[in-house]
């Protein structure tokens, strides 16, 4: 990777809209879910993403239905976005 490219790249990672809000991960199984905010809801949608491909537990409140269901049986849904405001 060249310096352009990388430097493009770059520019590009930090211009993107970057959109926060608050999700749910929802146990099918049981009905429970686990209310949560971010700033970046894109990037926890794709930490969860990975951790059910890996099969791990992404919070530690989950771990025993994530162990006693496992990671099919739940999903992240999101409740609500906000953008941040323009300054």
């Amino acid at each position: 990777m060249d310096k352009q490219n990388k430097k493009e790249l770059t520019a590009a990672y930090k211009g993107r809209k970057v959109v926060g809000g608050i999700y749910a991960i929802v146990n099918r199984q049981n009905g429970k879910m686990l209310l949560l905010s971010t700033c970046d809801l894109q990037g926890s949608r794709n930490r969860f993403a990975f951790a059910k491909e890996i099969g791990s537990c992404i919070n530690l409140k989950l771990t025993e239905d994530w162990r006693k269901y496992g990671n099919a049986a739940f999903d992240f849904t999101v409740l609500e976005e906000l953008s941040k405001k323009v300054t």
